[in-house]
């Protein structure tokens, strides 16, 4: 997000599996609450495969941490 070009749109694109917010460090929840914070749009993708880590939606919302599920983010509430 901070190598955009100046006047350039963004969008963040969120590859939702069984393991996408499970990565050690949080660093990809840092990354949503950082496009959230800067009113970046984030396109929701999540995949329907189990062999390339399809899973339940509830699973990936399950996993989210809850600071990306509540208030000022909610992630999820457009879904």
């Amino acid at each position: 997000l901070d190598d955009a070009p100046a006047g350039t749109d963004a969008v963040l694109l969120l590859y939702l599996t069984n393991r996408t917010f499970l990565d050690e460090g949080g660093t990809v929840a840092r990354l949503v609450q950082t496009a959230m914070d800067r009113r970046v749009p984030i396109a929701l993708v999540a995949e329907q495969d189990p062999g390339r880590g399809g899973c339940p939606f509830r699973l990936c919302m399950q996993q989210t941490p809850q600071m990306l599920q509540q208030p000022p983010y909610k992630l999820f509430d457009t879904v």
